[in-house]
């Protein structure tokens, strides 16, 4: 086993890979407590200031205060799901379906 620079350099390069395929299940994670948990809560505010049966400043105060709350959950959750598929799924259809609802209600 010789140690020229070549045989150095090579492994480095291993090295770098090696580091980089291991940080993207954690960027995917990071990206989706970001983004998913944000359009969650978003829609979610939008949907439950609509749904609730109070005054419009009432409604729109509960729902912007559970906002917080659920994009608290989401970011959890993007950490202690078991698979990055999955958090993808439910911080991506969670909205989608929201949406719907929305729509759907006029």
């Amino acid at each position: 086993m010789t140690h020229s620079p070549a045989n150095k350099r090579r492994q480095g390069c291993r090295d770098t890979q090696a580091l980089a395929a291991g940080a993207m299940p954690l960027i995917a994670r990071i990206a989706a407590a970001i983004f998913g948990g944000y359009a969650c809560s978003a829609v979610f505010c939008v949907a439950l200031a609509r749904l609730l049966p109070l005054s419009k400043a009432d409604s729109t105060l509960t729902a912007m205060m559970s906002s917080f709350v659920l994009y608290a959950v989401a970011v959890i959750y993007a950490f202690g799901a078991a698979s990055v598929w999955r958090v993808w799924g439910l911080l991506a259809g969670l909205p989608l379906l929201c949406y719907v609802l929305l729509q759907l209600l006029g």
